[in-house]
């Protein structure tokens, strides 16, 4: 019997949005991959460190994209708390949308905004995005598929 724990690097897909940074205006997250999660159902996480400023707010959503350059758009549900402290963490789930047409393409990139308010903000901060590890089937030209989880 296999011990699922110990695969767990082999069955999940992390990719930084925001690389641990530190924020003091509004700044778009780097564009990540999601082709290699295999299903279109994300969670994302958000840890804050220290905070600094008068009144200090961040507001941080989920987008998508097809192409990962552009036609951005804010995914439903996607949005974290308001941080206004130090020393947050938060995870959300979401599901990346459908494409806006039949004949659109797909999307396929996913990036974090981050908004700042307040006199003099700083956030020094990080989100990842997880996903589960796009396996293909043996019918595509793998070895061997994963085993099914009950």
């Amino acid at each position: 019997m296999a011990t699922y724990i110990n695969d767990f690097s082999h069955a999940i897909v992390a990719a930084d949005t925001f690389r641990p940074q530190t924020l003091t205006a509004t700044n778009n997250g780097l564009a990540v991959d999601a082709a290699a999660m295999g299903a279109n159902a994300l969670s994302a996480r958000l840890s804050v460190g220290t905070v600094a400023g008068t009144t200090p707010t961040l507001n941080v959503k989920m987008q998508a994209s097809p192409d990962g350059s552009g036609s951005w758009v804010d995914i439903t549900g996607a949005t974290f708390t308001q941080v206004t402290t130090s020393n947050q963490d938060q995870m959300i789930r979401f599901t990346v949308p459908p494409a806006a047409s039949t004949t659109a393409p797909a999307y396929r990139y996913v990036r974090a905004v981050a908004t700042i308010g307040g006199t003099s903000p700083a956030f020094a901060l990080s989100v990842a995005v997880f996903g589960l590890r796009h396996h293909p089937q043996p019918s595509q030209g793998a070895q061997f598929a994963p085993p099914d989880i009950n």
